[in-house]
């Protein structure tokens, strides 16, 4: 249907549909990388457990600065939850888990 509404080939529009979920897959491992502590972040960022678990999550979570409140799918958390959020979906990747006060870890 999509070829039909665009005018390209079928092929052409699996190519496309193709390359949009490797560029998915990608972004996805790579925001777990830096999670997991395998991709650096810039200087500022490095070692903070909270940024690592923001990028674990991506748009999962969310942060008001100037309130200090946490969000997690939309609803209110504590650093501690997003924490434990984060290191639910590294264990899942087989990745090193975030250490944080108050949250189990296990070095993987």
């Amino acid at each position: 249907m999509i070829a039909r509404l665009t005018g390209i080939s079928r092929a052409e529009v699996r190519r496309i549909l193709a390359t949009a979920k490797a560029e998915e897959r990608r972004i996805a491992r790579r925001q777990l990388g830096v999670a997991a502590g395998l991709v650096p972040l810039p200087a500022s960022n490095r070692g903070n457990p909270l940024e690592r678990a923001m990028a674990a999550l991506g748009g999962r979570v969310s942060c008001k600065r100037s309130t200090g409140e946490w969000r997690l799918d939309g609803r209110p958390s504590s650093p501690r939850a997003v924490v434990e959020a984060a290191n639910r979906r590294l264990a899942e990747a087989g990745l090193p888990l975030i250490a944080y006060p108050g949250v189990g870890y296990e070095a993987s």
